[in-house]
C-alpha cells in the first residue's frame, strides 16, 4: 500500500488532520505513528478498517507517540477502554472524542469519566445507551461543552434527570433519543423496522391498533366462512330429506 493512497494534511511532519480513504493495516497506522508525532485529530471510519476489531486493538499500542493528539473520530467502540486508557497516559491535551454506533456499558461509561474527567467534546450519537451510564458521563465530565447523544437507544431524550445534569452543558443535544421497544439487543427496534419497510413513521399504539384490527377482521372473515359452511350443509340436508 502506498503512503499517497491515504489523504493527508501534513505540513513539515505536523499532521492535523486524518482522513483514511482506503483499508487501514497495521503496517499503516505504525508508519504515521512514526512519521507524524505531532498529529493533533485522527479520523479512523470502520468501513475502510481491514478487519475493524483486529485494527483497533492496534490503534492503543501507537496512541503513546502521538502526545499532542487532541481529537479523535472512531466509528466503532471496540476496544474503547483499551484506547481511552492509552490516551490517558499519553495525550494531555486530549479535549474531543467521537464514537459512531457504539455501545456504551457501565465499564465504558465509567472509563470515560475515569481516564478523561476533563474532556470537552463528547460525541456518542446514535449509540446503545442506558440512562444510567448517561448519567455517569454526565455526573463525571464536569468540563463538557459539546455533548451529542441523539438518537441513542436506552433512555428517553425529555427525561428530567437528564436535561437538569446537562443544563450546564453549552451545547447539549439528545433529539430522538428512545427506549427499545424490544429488551433483547438482537431483534429490529420496532420503530426502525417498520419505518425501513414502507417509510411510514408508524408509532407501536398504531402498530397495535393495525394488529387488533387485523385479527378482529380475520375473526369475522372465519365466522362468516363458517356461517357459509353450515348453511350450504344445513341446505343439502333439506334437499335429501325432501
Amino acid at each position: 500500500m502506498r503512503l499517497s493512497n491515504l489523504l493527508l494534511v501534513v505540513a513539515m511532519g505536523v499532521a492535523l488532520i486524518f482522513l483514511f480513504r482506503v483499508t487501514v493495516q497495521k503496517e499503516v497506522l505504525n508508519y504515521i505513528a512514526d512519521e507524524c508525532p505531532a498529529l493533533i485529530s485522527l479520523s479512523l471510519p470502520a468501513d475502510r478498517i481491514l478487519s475493524s476489531e483486529y485494527s483497533l486493538l492496534i490503534l492503543p499500542t501507537v496512541i503513546g507517540k502521538w502526545e499532542h493528539l487532541e481529537n479523535l473520530w472512531l466509528e466503532s467502540s471496540d476496544c474503547l477502554v483499551y484506547i481511552i486508557t492509552e490516551i490517558a497516559l499519553a495525550c494531555s491535551k486530549f479535549s474531543g472524542l467521537s464514537v459512531s454506533s457504539a455501545t456504551i456499558g457501565e465499564e465504558q461509561a465509567s472509563a470515560i469519566v475515569t481516564y478523561l474527567p476533563n474532556i470537552k467534546s463528547l460525541i456518542l450519537r446514535g449509540a446503545r445507551m442506558d440512562l444510567k451510564n448517561l448519567v455517569i458521563i454526565l455526573q463525571g465530565c464536569k468540563n463538557l461543552v459539546h455533548l451529542d447523544v441523539r438518537d441513542c437507544r436506552g433512555f428517553i431524550s425529555g427525561d428530567e434527570r437528564v436535561l437538569e445534569l446537562a443544563s450546564n452543558i453549552k451545547t447539549f443535544m439528545c433529539e430522538g433519543s428512545m427506549v427499545d421497544d424490544y429488551d433483547d439487543g438482537d431483534h429490529y427496534i420496532i420503530h426502525d423496522f417498520i419505518d425501513n419497510l414502507y417509510g411510514y413513521d408508524l408509532t407501536l399504539t398504531t402498530i397495535l391498533t393495525l394488529t387488533t384490527t387485523m385479527e378482529y377482521f380475520m375473526t369475522t372473515l372465519f365466522m362468516i366462512t363458517f356461517l357459509l359452511e353450515v348453511g350450504v350443509q344445513l341446505c343439502g340436508g333439506c334437499c335429501l330429506s325432501a
